[in-house]
C-alpha cells in the first residue's frame, strides 16, 4: 500500500479551549455579541501531500515502512514557572477526519524529568468507563517534547519526535504476526503454583507490587524512536494503564533504567538469550525483573512483532509495534493467546475475543487484560471466568514476578533515615512506643483511633462515620452506610447506569453525560458545565447542569461527527429540566450549519415548554442544505437568562423506515465500515472498498492475501444457533486483475462438547471480470451435545489473488440443507466431506486441504494445513 506524507509548516502554540470554530449565537432581538475563543490543539489539520518514497529514500525507518500512513507536524507547548505544560483537555488533529478530543485522566511523575500523561479519547466501545484511558502522553520536562500512544476505535495512532525538531505522526498499520507461545525458559519458575502463593512481593509503601523493568534499545531503534526514556516509559505505562482499565489494582510495573547497544538481530527469538548479555552491568546495578530489548525489523527467518518465554523474564518487540510490548509482558506473566489455540497449564490464561473487541493476548486492539468482572458499552464482558481470566493470573503471580531481583532502586517512599527498610518511619515524626500505633503506618496519635477497634491505623476512616468494624466494607472507599450497596459486592459508588438503547446508532458522544470532554459550553464565557448526579436502582444517572447562563441561547454544544445525509430523515430527542426553583420556561434545540462559503445558519429541532419536571424534547427533520454542508453542531439552550438548564439521554438517529424482518439474522453492505469482519488468522487485509458495489457504493475488498485459507472471518457465536435452517446468500467479483476464474469457499468453523469441526457450506467457482456472481446456499449446524462457538469464513482463491464479496445475508428458515451424501461411503452426513477426497471422517483436516491423515497433525493443534511443521512447535 503505499504511504502519503503530509508536511505542515507553521508552529501551533497553545490557547485555552472552548470551541473547534467560531459559532455565531442564533439571531434573537436583543442579541449581544460575544466573541468565542479559539481552541486548545496539538497539530494543525491543515496538510500538503508529499511523496512517501521521496522520505524513505532521505531516511531509512521502519515505523514509516511499517505504517498505513504518516505526516510530519510541527509543536510547541507553553512554559509555565519553569515547566512545559500539558493542558487537562486538548484536541489531536492527526490526520484529515482523524481528530480526537483528549481529556486528562491521571499524571505521574517518574524521575523528576518525565511525565507521564494517561489520557481518554472517544471510543464508543467503553464511553461508559470514566476512568478508562486509551492515549498514553509522556513529557520529556528537559526537551519539552512529546512521545504518545492513541488508540480507538478507529485504529492506533503514534506521536515521536525527530532529530530535526519536528514530530512524526503514523497511524499504525497492525503486524500480520505478532507472535507464537513459546514454551518456559530455563529462567523460569515452570508455572509453580506453590512458589507464586508463597511469594510475598516486593511492595512500595502504600502496598503497590513493584515490577521493576529495564528496556534496552538497539542503536538503529533508538535513532527511530527519537527519546528512549520518554519510548520506555511510554511502553510501561501501557501496561500500567491495561491493568488499571482491566481492574487490577495494588500491581505496578516501574521503569528503573534504559540503554543502547549495538546489537540489532532482529525480532527473533535469539536476543530472548542475549538480552542480560548485552545489558550486564546495567541489570547488576539495576536489578530489573523484567529485561526489553527493542529492535528494528531484519529479514531473519522467524521475525515477528515481538517474543517472550512464557513465564520468563525478557522480552523483544519491534520498533514499530510499541503495543506489542504489553501482549510480550503477558507472556512472561504466564498468558497464552486465544482459549480455541490450547495450552495445558492454567485454564483461565488466556485472552479474548467477545465479536466486538479483542484484549492484549488475543488480538491485542484494546488497551485491556482479558477480565470477565469489566464489560464493554454492548454489556458484552471482556473474559470468561473459566477460560480468559488474565486478571487473576496477574494477582497470581506478579508478587513472585517481582521478587526475580531484589530492587536497588529505591522506591520513591522508601525510608533513608537509618530506620528499618521499607517501615516508611521517619525520626520524629510524633509515634510514641506503646501507643498502639506502627511505625510508618502513618497515623497521628491522639487521632481518635483505638488500637484495636478493628480500624486499621492510617485507613482514613473517621471514628463515628458509620462504618463497623468487620462489615466488609472497606473503610474509606467512598462507600457510605446504607446506601444500598452490600459491604463486599465488589460495587463501586458512582457506577454509571448503563443505556444500551441510548448509545445504539446515536450518532451523538457522550449522549448520557457521564463524560463531558465532547461537549462544549456556549455562548457567553460565563457559562459553566457540571455533572449532576442522581442515584437510581441501576447505580448513578449523570446529566449536565448548566449554569452561569445569561442569555436564552446560552447552553451546550456538540459537533456532530459523522455527516448527515441531505435525503435521510432523522430522529432527535433529549430531555430537558429546570432547577428545582425555577417556573416554566422553554427548551430549544437547533443544529448550526456550516455552508461551503463558511457561513453558519441555523436549522431548529425541537421547542417546547419545560418545567423542573424532567421533559423529552423530541422531534424528526431532514437536513435543510444549503449546498455542500461542511459541518454540523447541535445546540441545545433556551430558557431566559440566570436560569440554570439541566439536559441528559441526547439522541440523534437515522430513521430506519422499512419493517424489521425477525428472520433476518443479518445484512452486510459494508456502506458505513467492514461491519465486524476480520482477517481469517490475521492473514491478509479487509477493507471498506469504493471501487465496487452490488447494491450500493461499497464492498469488502480482501487483499494481501498469501495462502488460499487467507479471507474474511465473521465471529457468529452469537449469531448462528444449534439445529436451526439458514439460508446464506452473497455475492462475489474478482475484478478486472484476476486472469482465471477461482474457486470461493464458504466454511463454518464450529465448537461443540466433542471438539472442533468444519462444515463446508458452499463451493463455487467465481468468474472472472467485474460483474457479481451471486450464491445461495443452505445449511445447519447439528453439533454434539451444546454449540459453543460458530464463526463464517469465506476463502479459497489463490494465493496472491485479490476478491470482493458484497450483500452478504443470512436468514432464518424452515427447511434443511440438502445432504450429497451417498451412504456406504464412509463419510458422516453433513460433515462438508466430498466423498473420494482421502480425507477420513473425524480427521480433524479441513476437506481438500492437502493435508494426510497421519502426516503428524493433530486435530485442534492450531497447525495450519501443509505447512509441514509439527504440532509440538505450534501455538
Amino acid at each position: 500500500m503505499k504511504k502519503s506524507l503530509y508536511h505542515k509548516k507553521s508552529t501551533i502554540s497553545l490557547v485555552p479551549l472552548l470551541l473547534a470554530t467560531t459559532i455565531q449565537a442564533p439571531i434573537a432581538l436583543g442579541n449581544t455579541s460575544t466573541t468565542a475563543i479559539a481552541p486548545t490543539e496539538l497539530f494543525s489539520s491543515e496538510t500538503t501531500a508529499s511523496s512517501a518514497a521521496t522520505y524513505t529514500q532521505e531516511i531509512n525507518n521502519s515505523i514509516i515502512e511499517h505504517a498505513d500512513y504518516f505526516r510530519e507536524a510541527d509543536l510547541k507547548l507553553n512554559k509555565q514557572n519553569g515547566r512545559y505544560q500539558f493542558p487537562d483537555q486538548i484536541t489531536l488533529n492527526l490526520f484529515s477526519g482523524e481528530a480526537f478530543d483528549l481529556r486528562v485522566i491521571s499524571r505521574e511523575s517518574t524521575d523528576g524529568s518525565l511525565e507521564v500523561i494517561y489520557g481518554q479519547v472517544f471510543d464508543s466501545g467503553f464511553s461508559h468507563l470514566e476512568t478508562y484511558s486509551n492515549a498514553i502522553i509522556t513529557l520529556n520536562h528537559l526537551t519539552g517534547k512529546i512521545t504518545g500512544i492513541i488508540e480507538n476505535e478507529q485504529g492506533s495512532y503514534l506521536i515521536q519526535p525527530q532529530d530535526n525538531g519536528r514530530y512524526l505522526l503514523v497511524k499504525q498499520k497492525q503486524p500480520e504476526h505478532i507472535d507464537e507461545v513459546l514454551p518456559p525458559t530455563s529462567q523460569s519458575e515452570l508455572y509453580s503454583k506453590a512458589a507464586a502463593k508463597a511469594a510475598k512481593g516486593e511492595k512500595d509503601k502504600h502496598g503497590n507490587i513493584i515490577i521493576d523493568v529495564f528496556l534496552g534499545f538497539s542503536e538503529s531503534a533508538a535513532k527511530e524512536v527519537g527519546d528512549i526514556k520518554a519510548t520506555a516509559a511510554t511502553y510501561v505505562a501501557s501496561v500500567n494503564s491495561g491493568l488499571k482499565n482491566s481492574g487490577i489494582k495494588g500491581i505496578k510495573l516501574r521503569l528503573v533504567g534504559t540503554g543502547t547497544t549495538k546489537h540489532n538481530l532482529g525480532i527473533i527469538t535469539k536476543v530472548l538469550d542475549n538480552a542480560e548479555k548485552w545489558f550486564a552491568s546495567d541489570i547488576e546495578k539495576l536489578a530489573p525483573d523484567l529485561v526489553g530489548v527493542v529492535q528494528t525489523p531484519t529479514k531473519a527467518p522467524n521475525s515477528a512483532a515481538g517474543w517472550a518465554g512464557v513465564t520468563g523474564y525478557t522480552q523483544v518487540v519491534g520498533a514499530p509495534w510499541p503495543g506489542a510490548w504489553r501482549h510480550e509482558v503477558g507472556h512472561n506473566v504466564g498468558g497464552l493467546h486465544c482459549s480455541k489455540d490450547g495450552g495445558v497449564k492454567w485454564k483461565y490464561a488466556y485472552g479474548f475475543d467477545n465479536g466486538k473487541l479483542t484484549t492484549h493476548m488475543c488480538g491485542n486492539a484494546a488497551n485491556f487484560y482479558s477480565t470477565p468482572d469489566v464489560k464493554d458499552a454492548n454489556g458484552l464482558p471482556i473474559g470468561d471466568a473459566e477460560t480468559a481470566n488474565m486478571a487473576m493470573l496477574w494477582k497470581e503471580r506478579a508478587a513472585l514476578i517481582s521478587e526475580h531481583r531484589k530492587h536497588t532502586v529505591p522506591f520513591p517512599d522508601e525510608d533513608p533515615d537509618g530506620d528499618k527498610p521499607g517501615d516508611g518511619d521517619k525520626p520524629g515524626d510524633g509515634d510514641k512506643p506503646g501507643d498502639g500505633d506502627k511505625p510508618g503506618d502513618g497515623d497521628k496519635p491522639g487521632d481518635g483511633d483505638k488500637p484495636g477497634d478493628g480500624d486499621k491505623p492510617g485507613d482514613g476512616d473517621k471514628p463515628g462515620d458509620g462504618d463497623k468494624p468487620g462489615d466488609g466494607d472497606k473503610p474509606g472507599d467512598g462507600d457510605k452506610p446504607g446506601d444500598g450497596d452490600k459491604p463486599g459486592d465488589g460495587d463501586k459508588p458512582g457506577k454509571a447506569c448503563p443505556k444500551p438503547d441510548l448509545l445504539k446508532n446515536n450518532l451523538i458522544q457522550q449522549p448520557d453525560f457521564n463524560d463531558l470532554t465532547q461537549w462544549r459550553a456556549y455562548y457567553t464565557s460565563a457559562v459553566k458545565l457540571e455533572k449532576k448526579a442522581e442515584t437510581k436502582d441501576c447505580g448513578t444517572d449523570y446529566k449536565v447542569n448548566i449554569t452561569g447562563r445569561t442569555s436564552y441561547y446560552d447552553g451546550v454544544i456538540q459537533k456532530i461527527q459523522t455527516p448527515l445525509k441531505k435525503d435521510a430523515t432523522y430522529q432527535f430527542s433529549a430531555n430537558f429540566q429546570l432547577a428545582d426553583d425555577q417556573q416554566k420556561d422553554f427548551g430549544l434545540a437547533a443544529l448550526a450549519l456550516k455552508s461551503e462559503l463558511g457561513i453558519f445558519y441555523y436549522q431548529y429541532l425541537a421547542i417546547d415548554q419545560i418545567s423542573n419536571a424532567e421533559k423529552k424534547l423530541s422531534g424528526e427533520f431532514q437536513l435543510n442544505a444549503l449546498g455542500e454542508i461542511k459541518a454540523a453542531h447541535l445546540l441545545l439552550f433556551g430558557p431566559k437568562g440566570k436560569k440554570s438548564l439541566i439536559i441528559d439521554e441526547v439522541k440523534i438517529s437515522e430513521k430506519d423506515n422499512n419493517v424489521p424482518n425477525p428472520n433476518i439474522v443479518f445484512e452486510h453492505s459494508f456502506e458505513t465500515d467492514t461491519q465486524g469482519w476480520q482477517p481469517a488468522w490475521k492473514m491478509g487485509k479487509l477493507s471498506q472498498s469504493q471501487d465496487r458495489g452490488k447494491d450500493g457504493q461499497f464492498s469488502l475488498h480482501i487483499t494481501e492475501r498469501d495462502h488460499w485459507y487467507a479471507g474474511g472471518l465473521l465471529a457468529g457465536s452469537e449469531l448462528i444457533e444449534a439445529n436451526q435452517a439458514y439460508t446464506l446468500s452473497l455475492s462475489a467479483s474478482l475484478g478486472k486483475e484476476v486472469k482465471a476464474a477461482q474457486t470461493l469457499d464458504i466454511q463454518i468453523f464450529y465448537v461443540d462438547d466433542e471438539g472442533y469441526h468444519w462444515q463446508r457450506v458452499n463451493t463455487s467457482k467465481v468468474p472472472t471480470g467485474d460483474a457479481w456472481f451471486d450464491i445461495a446456499t443452505d445449511f445447519a449446524i447439528k453439533p454434539k451435545g451444546k454449540l459453543k462457538r460458530a464463526d463464517l469464513y469465506v476463502f479459497g482463491p489463490e494465493p496472491g489473488t485479490d476478491f470482493y464479496i458484497d450483500a452478504v445475508k443470512l436468514v432464518k428458515t424452515d427447511k434443511g440443507p440438502g445432504d450429497d451424501d451417498k451412504p456406504g461411503d464412509g463419510d458422516k452426513p453433513g460433515d462438508g466431506d466430498k466423498p473420494g477426497d482421502g480425507d477420513k471422517p473425524g480427521d480433524g483436516d479441513k476437506p481438500g486441504d492437502g493435508d494426510k491423515p497421519g502426516d503428524g497433525d493433530k486435530p485442534g493443534d492450531g497447525d495450519k494445513p501443509g505447512d509441514g511443521t509439527k504440532p509440538d512447535n505450534d501455538k
